[in-house]
């Protein structure tokens, strides 16, 4: 072999990978042949960034191929090639996802057989579009990652490479929406988190590594077993692991996977703490399994009651955090009691629900082992739990609007259980509908679930208004202001806190029968919502009818 030879190889990979890179680019470029015409938009935003990463990587190679490193070159070509697999796993993923949409062949319409008509609505209903709906709401509470792409395909197990969540398929139906909260969740987790999380998350990576600390950690009990007995290895040169656990390439990937889990932990409180109660239902009705990942940890996932845990208390403090609903109006609704008292109770509640689930498995058939299990979660986890819910409830991340939301959405919900078919006539959030459909789920029983699915459906059907609030009806119109207008006006501005406290100051300065003063602001956050905004100039012009 001559010097010319020495990188035929490396050429040849080279080519083949800039052969792809190619082919990638125009899937995502915008053109007239595009077989996905518009949507190449999306796939571009989704994937640009590690599009380029990879022309990035492929021009690195050939510059340090020409000045004649060749060993630079080749580790080089060798980050492509695992860079390149990830890339096009992603928009595979994106072409069978559009695929699917564009062919309604992600309807939700309930079919329980393979030989049943389908239920509900003529026209198909898009799961992906339904999906969607859920997402924006979930990106304008949350303030992050606008423009994430969600398409159904394979679920994800491994960290997140784009802005793309997946819903699992063919799991396209009503009472898995609210995994959309956690797999929204897992994105923000590694994308663009709380700071308080993200330097949690960081020095829980670099802990990982025993050289840089000399012992077990105080939260050392969170940890995966392979790290803390990777701790205990690096104490003790006898219990030295021969296959070099603590190498580079092993030790990256254990704090990989130690960070997956984490984000999936931060994803189950997140999806509580803005899609509410229809989390922990779909959590514990769809994801228990009776088998080993009950309590030992995957290569992706933690085990289910450490999820379970994380989701079921994260609902706890929602009930027992009394500072986030006890002023007016969410006090009057809630008239003293706390919101998810019914859900939080352990002898009816989702907890029973829990204890049942284990006795009627065979796993557990004893209430005390059933707690054994449940705690042995609280023992190790809580330290974690304390810190990501301290990271939720920051207000320079979320916002000042954000944390009521899945109050009124439950206030909502707990109205519309028993009316989804009449449902009251102000606009619903997509998230009340869903918390709706599995509170009357849990009331009607499993024998109710047809019916309940179409009526919810027809509610989130993208194509329909949506309608029903917990809200008082408008008043009959008449000359003055009425107590009934200004509850109505009230409910409407409870979102927003600022102009909601303007609206009470002028009712509270303003006599029985006089007029208040109009404000723009107040008029601008009732924007589309046509019944307060008609109480409303009914109280700036008591004339008006």
């Amino acid at each position: 072999m001559t010097d010319d030879d020495a990188d035929v190889v490396l050429r040849a990979g080279l080519a083949e990978a800039q052969r792809e890179c190619v082919q990638i680019q125009l899937w995502l470029s915008e053109r007239e042949t595009h077989p996905f015409g518009g949507d190449s938009k999306s796939m571009d935003r989704a994937l640009g960034s590690l599009l380029n990463e990879a022309w990035t990587l492929s021009r690195r190679a050939r510059s340090e191929l020409r000045a004649g490193k060749l060993s630079d070159a080749w580790a080089t070509y060798a980050e492509l090639q695992r860079h390149l697999p990830s890339l096009s796993t992603e928009l595979l993923a994106l072409i069978g996802g559009t695929y699917l949409m564009r062919n309604n062949l992600d309807d939700m319409r309930p079919r329980y057989d393979k030989d049943d008509e389908l239920i509900g609505p003529d026209q198909p209903i898009s799961f992906s579009e339904v999906a969607r709906g859920l997402l924006n709401d979930l990106s304008s509470r949350a303030g992050k990652l606008n423009g994430s792409l969600l398409i159904v395909g394979e679920e994800r197990q491994g960290p997140v490479p784009a802005t793309i969540i997946r819903l699992r398929f063919p799991s396209c139906d009503l009472w898995n929406l609210p995994f959309i909260a956690h797999e929204y969740g897992y994105l923000v987790a590694q994308k663009d988190p709380p700071d308080a999380f993200r330097s949690m998350r960081d020095e829980v990576r670099r802990l990982v590594d025993p050289g840089t600390h000399g012992g077990d950690p105080p939260d050392a009990a969170c940890y995966l077993p392979e790290v803390q007995r990777l701790w205990h290895q690096n104490l003790d040169p006898d219990l030295a692991d021969p296959s070099g656990a603590t190498d580079t390439g092993p030790l990256r990937e254990l704090a990989d996977r130690q960070v997956a889990h984490l984000c999936r932990l931060f994803a189950d409180a997140f999806a509580t703490y803005f899609a509410g109660p229809a989390y922990v239902y779909a959590l514990l009705r769809l994801r228990f399994r009776p088998d080993p990942s009950l309590t030992e940890p995957g290569a992706t996932l933690p085990s289910f009651v450490q999820r379970f845990f994380f989701a079921y208390e994260t609902l706890r403090l929602l009930d027992t955090t009394e500072e986030l609903y006890n002023e007016p109006p969410l006090s009057d609704i809630f008239a003293g009691e706390t919101p998810f008292q019914n859900e939080t109770n352990r002898t009816t509640g989702l907890y029973n629900e829990w204890r049942i689930a284990l006795a009627g498995a065979g796993l557990a058939e004893d209430v005390q082992e059933q707690d054994r299990i449940y705690e042995s979660a609280r023992a190790s986890l809580q330290p974690w739990l304390d810190q990501v819910w301290t990271a939720l409830r920051n207000r320079d991340w979320l916002g000042r609007r954000a944390v009521p939301h899945v109050y009124w959405d439950w206030a909502d919900a707990l109205e519309l259980r028993d009316h989804l078919s009449a449902p009251p006539k102000l606009k619903l959030q997509h998230w009340a509908v869903v918390n709706a459909a599995w509170l009357a789920r849990i009331k009607e029983g499993e024998n109710a679930v047809q019916p309940i699915e179409v009526e919810a459906l027809r509610l989130l059907d993208a194509k329909q208004p949506r309608q029903g609030a917990n809200a008082p009806e408008p008043a009959d119109p008449g000359p003055g202001p009425s107590q009934a207008d200004v509850n109505l006006v009230r409910r409407a501005l409870a979102r927003t806190p600022n102009t909601l406290r303007f609206f009470d100051s002028d009712t509270a300065n303003t006599p029985v029968g006089g007029r208040l003063g109009e404000r723009t602001s107040i008029i601008e956050a009732l924007a589309g919502n046509v019944p307060a905004t008609d109480a409303y100039a009914r109280l700036t012009d008591p004339g008006r009818s």
